[in-house]
Order: structure tokens, then sequence, then C-alpha cells
């Protein structure tokens, strides 16, 4: 009797802290309900904390050690190492960990308690897409009205939509156990975010949504699939050939080498990557301490705007325009998501992320062998897609929020395998 009251109230108290959790998902990407995100996620994390000195877990050890586990410990540790042995930024580190890193790693224990079976994931990855999709009507609404009011929804935008889009379209393809209700909703969200984010005239973030989707329908061997893809992909750009030409005629600079060569915005990232190296060889193996927005006092104080003003190469000019305007703090970012953990923790940390990401593609493939277990690994490998790729140019690592739940869900079952209860 004691022991099914027991059960019953974990049972309870994991259910509340899910709901914490869909909340949080719904109001984080829908970017319009802050208040909202901050109060359910620090809820469902005091919750999380309550339980976790009340009630211990069931096997000995209070962190199961499972690689998948084991490598995300791992780049908590060497990200705060990364803080303490730079003491001029001491108090700088601590806050840019807090801002940047502390919610996301919270994360993945707190997923790792919820997320009791796939079932679960899908719920919050169905929040998260439900959220962006308000984002996305908010985005509409600029574009069509410019009213001003609206065009802070647009800031981040596509970036968010490389994760949130990927993650339900990849629902919307692969996923057996959703309802046919459900799955019209889900198709009509997609419909309604595809809009804005062709607006949104982005290059980067549609090919990285094809690379990842494409993937995961090659894993799948859905041939069929993958023509019918083909096909609706040519019936838009023939679309935009006749509404947008002009927007069909920014992502054709994708192919043209010039591109690579003489346009202005990807040379000056190629500046910033430069300076960011510079950087990286005078600390390599620890970086500078959590937060990338010291990028800009640090490369001022370096001396090698300098060496860059004074020199006849064009990316190295374009690198003294771009922190010679940006001086103050916070206002530069290295554009690139390896350069960011290189800058932040150095080689140890970018080797420790990169672990993290192998041990998550690991669990991902041996999940897939059990029963139901495909959605694990196009999941993982749809999001891992999108965070690798994504990251060649831009280097904001706390935008993987749907990732990191992946993972920590991951890490239970990973764990309960290996530990059946």
């Amino acid at each position: 009797m004691q022991r099914s009251l027991l059960a019953e109230k974990k049972w309870s108290q994991q259910q509340l802290a899910l709901n914490g959790l869909l909340l949080f998902f719904f109001a984080q990407f829908s970017s319009a309900l802050t208040a909202v995100a901050q109060i359910s996620f620090w809820g469902t994390a005091l919750i999380g904390a309550y339980v976790f000195v009340r009630v211990r877990p069931a096997h000995s050890s209070l962190v199961p050690r499972r690689p998948l586990v084991v490598s995300f410990v791992l780049l908590v540790a060497v990200l705060l190492v990364s803080g303490f042995v730079n003491p001029e930024w001491w108090s700088n580190n601590l806050a840019e960990f807090r801002k940047d890193h502390l919610r996301l790693f919270l994360l993945f224990p707190l997923a790792f308690w919820v997320c009791r079976d796939y079932s679960d994931v899908r719920r919050l990855l169905m929040a998260a897409v439900a959220g962006f999709t308000l984002r996305a009507l908010l985005v509409l609404g600029f574009y069509l009205s410019d009213w001003a009011v609206l065009e802070s929804y647009r800031k981040g935008f596509a970036l968010d939509a490389i994760y949130c889009f990927s993650a339900g379209l990849l629902l919307f393809l692969f996923d057996r156990g959703l309802s046919r209700r459900s799955r019209i909703l889900l198709g009509a969200a997609l419909a309604v975010q595809v809009v804005p984010l062709l607006l949104h005239g982005s290059r980067s973030p549609l090919l990285v949504i094809l690379l990842a989707v494409g993937l995961a329908v090659v894993a799948a061997r859905r041939w069929r699939l993958l023509l019918t893809g083909a096909l609706a992909l040519l019936i838009v750009l023939t679309g935009l050939v006749f509404s947008r030409p002009q927007l069909l005629l920014r992502y054709e600079t994708v192919l043209q080498g010039e591109t690579y060569t003489q346009d202005f915005s990807v040379v000056e990232r190629q500046g910033i990557w430069w300076v960011t190296l510079q950087l990286v060889e005078r600390q390599p193996w620890l970086g500078y301490g959590p937060g990338w927005r010291k990028l800009s006092p640090l490369a001022l104080e370096s001396g090698l705007m300098d060496e860059a003003k004074q020199h006849p190469d064009r990316v190295r000019q374009l690198a003294y325009g771009y922190f010679a305007g940006r001086a103050t703090y916070g206002k530069a970012n290295p554009h690139n998501l390896y350069l960011n953990w290189l800058l932040e923790a150095g080689f140890l940390g970018l080797f420790a992320y990169l672990g993290f990401i192998v041990s998550l593609f690991r669990a991902s493939w041996h999940a897939r062998l059990q029963p139901g277990g495909q959605m694990w690994w196009l999941l993982a490998l749809g999001l891992v897609t999108c965070q690798l790729a994504s990251g060649i140019t831009n280097g904001l690592w706390p935008a993987g929020w749907l990732l990191i739940l992946v993972a920590g869900a991951l890490a239970r079952k990973e764990n309960e395998t290996t530990y059946p209860s």
C-alpha cells in the first residue's frame, strides 16, 4: 500500500514537471511570453531539485555512468573550469554562464527525469512547434503590415526555425504514433511557419533544414518521400519565380563562387573568424571562459585591429570595420559555433562538445534497434545536423533547446536499457 502511494506521488510529481516543461517550450519558442517561460522553467527546476534531494534515485549511483551522461557532465565541467582559470573575467564568466548555459544545462537532467518514454518527448516537441507557430504568425503580421511593434519577433526567427521547423517536419513525416488530428494540425502549423521563413530571405536556414530532413529521409530509406519532397521544392521555387523573383535570386547566390569571395556579409564573417582564431591561438586549451559577448573587448585590447587596419587584404580590412563599429561589450560574436566553443573553452571544450555529439549519436543508434525506436535516431540525426551545419555560420549554442531535450530523454532510455528496472 505504501509503495503504491509512493509510486503515485512520484508519478504526480513527474506529471507536474512535464506540464511545466510543456508550458516552458510553448512560451520559449513563441518569444512573446518571456515571463511565462522563466517562471515555468524555474518552477519545474525547483520541483526537480526537491525530488532529487528527498527521493533518491533507484540505482546506487546518483549520476548514471552511461556514455551520454558522462560526456554531458564532462562538457559542463570543462566549461566551468575555463571560467575559473581566467581570473580577470571571473564575474563576467559567472554572469555569462548563467545567461547562456545554465538553463540549457539544467534542461538535460530535467528531461532525463521527466521524459519516461518517447510520447513525452513528442508532446514537448509539439508544444515547441505550437509556440513557434504563434511567433510565425507575429512575424508574418510584421511582413504584411510593417508594424514596428512586431519587428522584435523577427530577430532570431530564422535560427530558431532551423530547429523547430525541422523537428516539426520530422514528426509530420515519420512519427507513426501521431493521431490523424494531430498530424493535420501539425501540417497546418508547418504551412504557417514556412511562409515567413521564405519571406525572411536568409539563405543558410533553408539549406540546413533541407539537409537535415533530407538526411533523415535517406536514413529511413523513404525514396518515394525523397522524390515527393524534391517535386514540392521545385513547385515552391517555381512559385517564387513569379511572386518573389528577388528572393529566388538571393537563394541562387549560394551556388555562385563569387558569393564566397566578394559578398560583403560572407567576407566580413571570414574577417571575424580570423580575429577569433588569432585570439584562440593565445589561449588554446581552455579559452577565455563562458560568454561570447567578450569577443569585442578582447579583439580591441589584443592589438589585432592595428594590424588589420594596415593590412591590404580585404578580409582583414572588413574585420577592422566590423569591430571598430562594435566597440562595446556584447555587440560582436564569432558567427561560428566551433570558434565560439574555442573562444569560450578552448580545444578541450570543443573536444568535449564533439564527444557529447558522438555519444548522442551512439545512444540514438542503439535506440533505433529497439521496438518503435526509429524516431529517436531520426530526431537525433536531424537535430544534430541542424546544430553542426548551422554552426558553420552561426555561433549561438543556446539555440539548441530541442537537441538537449532529446539528449536528456535518450540518456534516460540508455540508462534504463543498461539497468533494467
